[in-house]
């Protein structure tokens, strides 16, 4: 797969997300700081970055959402928008369990469909206008991503029915994910979990 990906890679394709050379190893062909930056700039995933389920040597994955400071500020924003949706448990609020009747508020109440669902994930960015800039992990919050959806973005009403609950600002984009931003050898399943071979 890696040698007429890496032969036939289309123009549109940014030759920097190609995987290593040797086809089995962990990475992409020229580092993670270049991949990085092709990132940034993406509007849309390659047809060549949608993995497959089972196993295989598959590419990264990448969420799609909006990069925030902190989980709190999620809730914050949820305490003046709908605070009926906020799930107390005895000493703290169970985020996931908020989470989850957001979803359920966006699907039954607004009409929106099922596979849109808010969640939390860990990404990787670097700011390519700022030369020598690290690498560095940032916060997600995420309505899909390319292990569960494809490249498929939500539509425009789900983009905007979560600016509105949570008060997010400017347009999601395409993160490369922390945990499993890499070509390597996982097994994919089909709700989107995964499990890497070593």
């Amino acid at each position: 797969m890696s040698d007429s990906l890496r032969d036939e890679a289309p123009l549109s394709f940014p030759r920097v997300l190609l995987p290593p050379a040797d086809g089995v190893s962990p990475g992409f062909l020229f580092g993670v700081k270049y991949a990085l930056d092709a990132v940034e700039r993406m509007q849309t995933i390659p047809e060549a970055l949608i993995p497959c389920y089972g196993l295989s040597y598959a590419p990264p994955k990448f969420n799609f959402g909006w990069s925030i400071e902190d989980h709190d500020e999620i809730i914050v924003a949820l305490e003046a928008t709908h605070p009926e949706l906020i799930v107390q448990v005895p000493d703290h609020i169970g985020l996931e369990a908020t989470l989850e009747r957001v979803h359920q508020y966006m699907v039954h109440e607004l009409q929106l469909s099922a596979e849109w669902r808010p969640r939390f994930e860990y990404t990787e960015s670097r700011d390519s206008s700022v030369p020598g800039s690290t690498i560095r992990g940032v916060d997600c919050f995420t309505v899909t991503n390319t292990y569960v959806n494809g490249a498929c973005q939500p539509p425009e009403e789900v983009i905007q029915a979560m600016k509105e609950i949570f008060r997010l600002k400017g347009q999601p984009k395409w993160f490369l994910d922390f945990h499993h931003g890499r070509w390597q050898e996982r097994w994919i399943f089909e709700d989107g979990g995964i499990e890497v071979m070593t």
